[in-house]
């Protein structure tokens, strides 16, 4: 039989360390504490998409209310009656013809806003007669109403034109109210 001398005997008594029962629990804590962190990973990235669509939208909005601002400011008339989600003035647009993409010179042009009640507008840019055959381009979607426009002192004969986009709240978001609006100021001038 081995004898183990006093020396050593004492420092295996003092030897620190964990018993297998302060492990489990530490062991359990951690795994407690990573899945939390992993369910807070995987919550952040599910609704990352959502939040980045929404941002995408409102910068939509706020980049429709500037230009149809900036066409009323340029407008020179209002060829129809308007209503509450269609919009259509005479205004100048940078481009070769009415209706192309191809840049050119500041040229007359009809162009015709119009909201439908799922929520989209479309942009149609034609002849100042109302003639052409360009296509209607979507300029925003996911509206809460189609009653985009409001005109001052009446739809019959604007001189300023009012502008609401209203974003219906999303996921336990606020909603969001896009609003601008510009006066008429090239239209003719009745003679008495």
């Amino acid at each position: 039989m081995m004898m183990v001398s006093s020396t050593t005997a004492t420092r295996l008594q003092d030897d620190g360390g964990f018993t297998l029962t302060e492990l489990l629990v530490a062991v359990s804590l951690m795994l407690v504490i990573v899945a939390a962190a992993m369910g807070l990973l995987v919550t952040s990235n599910n609704s990352q998409p959502r939040i980045t669509d929404r941002a995408s939208a409102l910068q939509q909005g706020r980049v429709l209310t500037e230009r149809i601002t900036r066409e009323l400011r340029q407008g020179i008339g209002v060829p129809i009656a308007p209503t509450a989600s269609t919009l259509s003035i005479l205004t100048y647009v940078g481009h070769s013809a009415c209706g192309s993409s191809q840049l050119g010179a500041a040229r007359q042009c009809r162009v015709t806003y119009s909201c439908a009640t799922n929520g989209t507008c479309t942009r149609t840019e034609r002849n100042p007669n109302g003639t052409g055959t360009a296509p209607a381009v979507r300029v925003a979607e996911g509206l809460r109403s189609n009653a985009v426009f409001s005109y001052q002192p009446t739809a019959q004969s604007p001189s300023f034109v009012g502008i609401r986009l209203e974003y219906p709240a999303d996921g336990g978001e606020e909603s969001v109210t896009i609003g601008d609006g510009a006066a008429l100021r090239n239209l003719p001038v009745p003679t008495p």
